[in-house]
């Protein structure tokens, strides 16, 4: 390669020059503690790259030059923007600062800003080294343009974050652009620079000889010396966004690793995808997942748009039927009959697995076997096996024996059981013995490895609270309600009876039991594993790992019990739990029940909704009577997708209240009536406005086995 001539330029600067245009800004940190130090850090070598840029005697010199003073100004532009339009980042700045006066006058600030001034001198070194050696050679361009690389890595790591939370959240977590391929392209790219930019020193200088690495010696060691201290710098920044971010974003840390790892083309087996900053919901916005076998949608906006969008193969499941697949997975059992499902589109078929870009169905689910026994259809549910089940428990021992705290049992127990390979991620390591046998929630025999996480946020999805023992909880929850939902509520309170066993759905149903009679004690029951629900805990005592199927926070009541998924749903399989409480998107005047997909437009997924309303226990539908604009609710018959068929013994709305008889033709020779019929009407309302509202025909209690039409109960 032929040589680069030199050309006529400014001499460098000198060390009095260097001096004062590196410790001038930094004094800033007088003024305003460590923050205007980084306005300093971009100051500093802004000018420094400038001056040497004017001395620079060849091109390949000149475009190291030009990456310091390039680094420089974006770096002092970027701070000022984000400054003037993150409202977080000022708060940032104005916490550092009190920080900074709570630590003591600004003269002991002397040698923290004295070092950092060393720091951005030593920093422009390199530069002066490749003007004083007139840098040429193939070696020192490459790292001249690695260096240009990092620094365009770290421009468009800050860029790409700060879009990012600006548009999602400050506690979003940043996986698009370089941050799919790099975990902190914005540190990763200055690392980049910085050591380029150190190397390329060296390479300059010998090709020099000996002569050039002995008379530049000074500013290579200074080259060194700034190397180290930023490298020492961008490390320790790097683990304190590690240590926030394990915090925050991942408490599962095994979770975190596939994030990092970018393994894709998974299918995952788990009872939802938690929510889209949170778990699963990582892998899910990186699209490393293709498909998810769940039950539950929920609250998770990825989830549901990645499913209609045809980004990913979903395959609904009942929440008891999966925990109940993984438990035979895991025992050896290849196939099951449950009740779960008969008569409904999971049962029959055709349920979206995939759709297409234009919203047609690519891959749907295919039908299942059905048989009867004792008169009942049940449904052939096949067991699933993984090849990994990754796990969170408490504590576990040296052999691999597991403890779960609170409701943390729930689908783990059942996951780590299915798999071939289980990794147990806990929060403590003991020896093995520290456990009591008694005590051990799931043997070691089926836990390959054990990994102990080093921090945990357990973010409370749904944090819910109570006023404590003095406070009159119906009445606050009264004053929350409108009057209409209140009615529906008290109503449905009157169908507990003492003693009873009860599971209660989302929203209304939940509500109900806090207006239980004083004479009337019920034990709620929670599908992810916890029976003898107390109220909502006190403000600061919230427990994360004491939730309900809904997320919410909870206490317990003396006498309760928490055990696994598997176990919940077997006592509700077993009718168990002898009221379920619910809401419905319709419901048919056959007792067709009707509350989990609008297909193509909505989909939150059946939960343990379908296990529950075939259990053959009593199940209780509460609800608004129309949809918006009037929609009829109940129906002849349902046009979505059912949850079961004739499953319905009772529908309380806000006009009133109907039970669902089923007629002698199914099994009830002493029921003479089939279909709905109206037994209490609310204040104010006619039969006429029931009627209009109701889209399905019912009687009206007339004294037919003394049911006469009441007042509605509760108000």
């Amino acid at each position: 390669m032929r040589a680069q001539a030199p050309r006529m330029v400014a001499a460098l600067p000198s060390l009095p020059t260097i001096a004062a245009v590196c410790t001038l800004p930094t004094c800033v940190g007088f003024w305003k503690s460590e923050y205007g130090v980084s306005y300093a850090y971009g100051g500093a070598t802004a000018i420094m790259g400038a001056l040497v840029l004017r001395a620079a005697p060849t091109p390949l010199a000149a475009a190291h030059a030009a990456a310091v003073l390039v680094y420089g100004v974006r770096l002092n532009a970027f701070l000022l923007w984000r400054e003037l339009n993150i409202p977080r980042f000022r708060e940032f700045r104005e916490k550092v600062e009190a920080r900074a006066v709570s630590a003591g006058g600004r003269l002991k600030r002397t040698p923290f800003v004295l070092s950092c001034a060393a720091l951005y001198a030593c920093l422009a070194a390199p530069a002066i080294v490749t003007s004083s050696t007139a840098a040429t050679g193939v070696l020192t361009t490459a790292l001249v343009g690695a260096a240009w690389f990092g620094l365009l890595l770290a421009a468009s790591g800050d860029l790409v974050k700060s879009y990012v939370k600006a548009k999602e959240g400050a506690d979003v977590l940043v996986t698009s652009g370089p941050y799919r391929y790099f975990r902190h392209p914005n540190y990763t790219g200055e690392q980049i620079l910085w050591t380029s930019s150190t190397l390329a020193a060296f390479a300059s200088a010998a090709r020099g000889g000996l002569g050039a690495l002995l008379a530049n010696g000074g500013w290579l060691g200074a080259s060194l010396f700034g190397w180290a201290g930023i490298f020492f710098v961008l490390a320790q920044a790097t683990a304190n966004l590690e240590k926030k971010q394990a915090e925050r974003f991942v408490p599962e840390n095994l979770i975190a690793a596939l994030v990092r790892k970018g393994t894709s083309e998974l299918t995952v087996v788990s009872n939802n995808a938690g929510v889209d900053d949170f778990g699963l919901g990582l892998l899910l916005k990186t699209g490393q997942i293709k498909r998810m076998i769940s039950s539950y949608v929920g609250e998770n906006k990825t989830f549901e748009r990645l499913y209609l969008t045809g980004e990913l193969e979903v395959e609904l499941t009942p929440q008891g039927t999966l925990a109940e697949r993984m438990r035979a997975g895991g025992s050896g059992i290849p196939a099951f009959y449950t009740p779960c499902a008969a008569g409904t589109i999971i049962q029959e078929g055709g349920v979206p697995i995939k759709y297409r870009k234009d919203g047609s169905v690519e891959i749907e689910s295919s039908p299942r076997e059905i048989r009867n026994f004792n008169g009942r259809d049940f449904v052939l549910e096949q067991a699933i096996v993984g090849d990994f089940s990754i796990v969170k428990a408490w504590k576990a021992d040296t052999r691999g024996n597991l403890v779960f705290r609170g409701t943390g049992r729930n689908f783990n127990v059942d996951a780590a059981m299915a798999g071939k390979i289980c990794i147990a991620e806990v929060e403590e390591i003991v020896q093995a013995g520290a456990i009591p046998p008694d005590q051990v929630h799931l043997p070691g025999v089926y836990v390959h490895r054990v990994v102990q996480g080093q921090s945990y946020e357990k973010r409370i999805e749904k944090r819910m609270t109570g006023g404590g023992a003095s406070a009159n909880a119906a009445e606050m929850i009264a004053q929350t309600l409108s009057p209409e939902r209140l009615r529906i509520v008290k109503r449905a309170a009157m169908e507990f009876e003492d003693g009873m066993y009860v599971n209660l759905g989302i929203g209304i149903p939940t509500l109900a039991s806090n207006f239980v009679s004083p004479n009337v004690r019920i034990e709620l029951q929670s599908e992810n594993g916890l029976l003898g629900i107390g109220p909502y805990p006190i403000k600061g005592q919230e427990d994360p790992d004491m939730i309900n199927a809904g997320k919410e926070t909870v206490t317990s009541i003396p006498g309760s019990s928490t055990f696994s998924s598997s176990t919940s749903f077997g006592m509700i399989r077993a009718g168990k739990v002898q009221l379920t409480l619910l809401g419905a998107l319709e419901v048919a005047s056959n007792g067709d029940l009707a509350n989990w997909i609008i297909p193509g437009k909505m989909v939150k997924g059946m939960g343990g909704a379908m296990d529950l309303v075939s259990s053959g226990s009593r199940v209780v539908v509460t609800m608004e009577h129309t949809a918006k604009g009037g929609k009829h609710k109940i129906l002849p018959r349902c046009s979505l997708p059912l949850t079961g068929k004739r499953v319905v013994h009772r529908i309380i709305t806000e006009l009133g209240v109907f039970d669902v008889m089923p007629g002698r033709e199914h099994g009830h020779p002493d029921c003479e009536h089939e279909g709905l019929e109206l037994i209490e009407i609310a204040d104010g309302v006619s039969i006429d406005d029931v009627r209009l509202a109701t889209g399905a025909d019912f009687r009206v209690a007339d004294g037919y086995r003394s049911r006469w039409l009441k007042p509605m109960g509760g108000q």
